[in-house]
């Protein structure tokens, strides 16, 4: 029987995660499905103790468990593409190392891969849980439907329906582990390479699916625990990580949609729901150093944000009032 699917694991410096990962798999993976599944890791030349902890899994799992290490960094979006050409499965499932699967969960994506629906792309919501795996809150991806639900998207008018029930930005594909993906459109994808290096690849692949049409299977049911730690806030504060956020999603968006001024619409106002008025001037009240906020505007006016929201955010004493009224 060949592999149905392949889970995805990119890794780096996450050793005291990792093994939580993996019995997460490990736990629930029943004898029917052992042909079915395999694990694949990438790990971008981690210092800690990763690799020995992925050697005690293959030597005990009866999960096939492949392991590639790169011998330097080569950044976030090299070791996605990594992960995937390991993978033989017909599907390949992300999963941050520092996510875990809940109970049944690998169940219930097999059946939504054997379903009539046939879906070129998977994705549940999640429990976001604080750093000891505590569940915390279910913040569902779409604010309609409360079900499951298929979508024919592509880049109109569907695409434009679509994003007014997107509540963030978990739904255009965002987080890592929700994402359960066909591999052959995943390698059928071209034109990559500019976007490496933007930590967002994965959105940006999956969102290139659209160009010729994709099925997108929405499983309301959480399916991962996730930590909420994000690294890159807490290296370099929250202006560059709006700056980093700002500059990926415009440069996905001329990439993929500039000649479709209706879906680009759509798309702008999903940025706006993510990084609300409110949300940009706690950034701007929370920045100490001006000049870091200016190079968040040439980014703002890129979405079309209001010149007055702009203009607001540029006082910082302004700033601080109005985003807690």
């Amino acid at each position: 029987m060949s592999v149905i699917l392949s889970i995805c694991i990119p890794t780096y410096k996450m050793a005291q995660y990792l093994d939580y990962a993996l019995k997460s798999i490990a736990e629930q993976v029943t004898k029917e499905q052992l042909k079915q599944l395999e694990i694949c890791i990438s790990d971008n030349a981690s210092p800690d103790n990763t690799t020995e902890i992925v050697k005690k899994w293959q030597k005990d799992s009866v999960v096939s468990i492949k392991y590639f290490c790169h011998q330097e960094n080569k950044g976030m979006d090299e070791n996605l593409l990594q992960v995937v050409k390991m993978a033989a499965g017909k599907y390949c499932w992300f999963l941050g190392s520092d996510d875990a699967l809940m109970p049944d969960a690998i169940a219930r994506i097999i059946r939504e891969i054997g379903s009539a629906d046939d879906p070129d792309i998977i994705f549940c919501n999640r429990i976001e849980c604080d750093m000891g795996m505590n569940p915390k809150v279910n913040k569902p991806w779409l604010k309609q439907p409360k079900k499951d639900c298929l979508f024919n998207l592509a880049y109109d008018k569907s695409f434009i329906g679509y994003s007014k029930s997107v509540s963030s930005l978990g739904g255009l594909f965002s987080y890592l582990s929700s994402l359960v993906f066909k591999r052959s459109r995943w390698l059928d994808v071209k034109g990559y390479e500019s976007y490496i290096g933007h930590h967002y690849l994965h959105i940006f692949m999956l969102f290139k699916f659209l160009e010729k049409g994709c099925k997108v299977k929405y499983v309301y049911d959480p399916l991962v625990y996730c930590r909420i730690n994000d690294v890159y806030e807490k290296l370099f504060g929250h202006t560059k990580r709006l700056i980093h956020d700002l500059n990926a999603y415009s440069l996905l968006a001329e990439m993929t949609i500039k000649e479709k001024p209706d879906v680009l619409r759509a798309f702008n106002k999903l940025m706006y729901r993510e990084h609300s008025y409110r949300n940009v001037w706690s950034y701007s009240a929370c920045e100490p150093e001006r000049k870091q906020w200016e190079e968040v505007i040439p980014y703002l006016r890129k979405f079309n944000y209001p010149e007055w929201v702009i203009y607001i955010s540029t006082i910082r004493w302004l700033s601080k009032i109005l985003y807690r009224v």
